[in-house]
């Protein structure tokens, strides 16, 4: 189905230096993070938050 407004890109479309820029800030601030054994502030999907600490309830 044609929508005539939608215009799709691959998932390369977010590859812009502010984007790239800000993942990059982001992956470091999570490994000071869980480092100084505060909680990532993205963790992964299933993780915990805090290294060392148990994962789930």
């Amino acid at each position: 189905m044609a929508e005539p407004n939608v215009i799709t890109l691959p998932h390369i479309g977010s590859a812009t230096e502010a984007t790239r820029a800000a993942m990059v800030d982001l992956a470091v601030d999570n490994i000071l993070d869980v480092l100084a054994a505060r909680p990532a502030r993205a963790p992964l999907p299933g993780t915990s938050a805090v290294a060392g600490a148990p994962v789930g309830g």
